[in-house]
């Protein structure tokens, strides 16, 4: 059972400085469309170096997200 539920809204180009939960969680990508490919990757990396123990996308071009995320866990 989820204890905590946190909305994030970041537009494109934006990175929070902070990572808002500090503990385990499950982020899910509500995705309007196709972004800038360098900052998704950066958006990747922010999510994988959280505390996220699993990550979804839903909506257009998630498969991209998906990608993102596997090479964010690589690098």
């Amino acid at each position: 059972m989820f204890k905590i539920l946190k909305e994030i809204s970041i537009s494109e180009g934006v990175l929070p400085p902070v990572y808002p939960i500090q503990v385990p969680h499950y982020v899910l990508l509500l995705c309007r469309g196709d972004v800038d490919p360098n900052w998704q990757c950066e958006v990747a990396k922010w999510i994988v170096h959280s505390t996220a123990t699993t990550v979804a996308a839903w909506g257009p071009h998630t498969t991209k997200w998906d990608d993102a995320i596997d090479w964010a866990l690589i690098l």
